[in-house]
């Protein structure tokens, strides 16, 4: 069992509650005084307008923020200017893409930075009047960012119990662990489990589990083949990873802590030359299952898969005995997937543990959107 590990310090733009703190590129928190943050050097490849807000869901929200910071200074006595950052690499760029949830709307931009080691990375933040211009060389102050693989069974135990806060907690899941307080089935032991852990704090924040095709075949199905028959994908098996179980702590629902678990997800498919994405997503039933059948009805026709992709729901949500016709909200996580690339590969299934609608979900890495491909996986086209 792995264990990959992105450590997390909430910098200048995202409190460590997890609202806007609303500062500008040249200010810093109290917090930040003192600390010891490491410097790399790049310069600007190009900046462009975006619009900022922030959003509040039990699984996970897509929306932009910020975290880290880059010191904008011409090298030799430049106008000292800085903005914040999202720390590390290849993260800024969903925070861009999808900052269109929840708070209030405020103008930010996007900074794209060729580091000295080839690197692109993408800075998303408030708009502080800096005015930074393609070919300025900056530095780039990074701090609390601690990414690896272990095997460690007491911070998988935290994440479990992250779950359960919000799974079993918050929305009233019926989860099947025998251990009070820890989400845990029969899979969890053959996954390897992505978390974002906020270091300052001592708490893990954010968390994926992840089934690789090799554990897949090792116990004995994905997770997904308990609601959908699979059989269409049976040619992809060996190359598809599956991935469920998101959350994300109730105080650190910015938008932060989501971008860095989707920069760790393209890092683990990249560095394992996985080519698909599946899993489950869900949709509240709390009108009775009318929204989740209206918002199918509304999405199927522009993102639904090819016929021989499809998945085919064990327990199908009555679409027919249901409204089709509210005008339902897509959940944050459920945009993401799609402006990612995602397909709906089918009708939802009733998870009634969960007491959710959950969309068949699959995402071709070859399919990924173009701005996503070039922050999370370093293409360049």
């Amino acid at each position: 069992m792995r264990f990959l590990n992105i450590g997390l310090s909430l910098l200048a733009a995202v409190t460590i509650t997890g609202c806007a703190s609303g500062l500008g590129g040249g200010d810093y928190e109290r917090t930040e005084a003192r600390r010891v943050m490491s410097v790399r050097m790049g310069v600007v490849e190009g900046v462009r307008p975006v619009k900022l807000e922030g959003t509040s869901s039990p699984i996970g929200t897509v929306a932009g923020a910020a975290v880290g910071g880059i010191a904008g200074s011409t090298v030799g006595g430049g106008k000292g200017a800085n903005i914040a950052a999202v720390v590390g690499a290849v993260v800024g760029g969903l925070a861009g893409a999808a900052a269109e949830e929840g708070m209030t709307r405020k103008q930010g931009i996007e900074v794209t930075l060729k580091m000295d080691n080839g690197e692109l990375l993408a800075i998303v933040q408030e708009d502080g009047g800096e005015n930074f211009v393609p070919g300025e060389r900056v530095r780039l102050l990074q701090d609390g960012r601690n990414t690896r693989l272990a095997t460690c069974p007491t911070e998988i135990l935290e994440a479990q119990k992250l779950r359960y806060r919000v799974f079993g907690e918050e929305m009233g899941a019926r989860l099947p662990s025998r251990v009070p307080g820890v989400d845990r089935d029969l899979y969890d032991a053959f996954c390897d489990h992505l978390i974002v852990r906020d270091e300052d704090a001592g708490r893990i924040v954010g968390t994926y589990r992840i089934l690789s095709p090799a554990s897949a075949r090792e116990v004995g199905s994905y997770y997904s083949e308990n609601e959908f028959d699979l059989t269409r994908l049976r040619h992809l098996r060996g190359r598809m990873v599956e991935i469920g179980r998101s959350c994300i702590d109730a105080d650190y629902r910015s938008g932060a802590v989501i971008t860095l678990l989707w920069a760790g997800l393209a890092r683990y498919m990249l560095e394992n030359n996985y080519d698909y994405l599946i899993g489950c997503a869900s949709i509240s039933m709390a009108h009775g299952g009318h929204a989740a059948a209206s918002l199918y009805n509304r999405l199927k026709d522009e993102h639904l898969c090819p016929l021989e992709y499809r998945m085919f729901p064990r327990t199908p949500l009555p679409l027919q005995a249901l409204r089709q016709d509210l005008d339902a909200d897509t959940p944050p996580l459920i945009k993401g997937y799609l402006r990612a690339g995602a397909w709906i590969c089918g009708e939802p299934a009733w998870d009634p543990d969960f007491n959710t609608a959950d969309l068949p979900i699959l995402l071709p890495v070859s399919r990924l959107d173009a701005r996503y491909a070039k922050h999370f996986m370093g293409n360049k086209d």
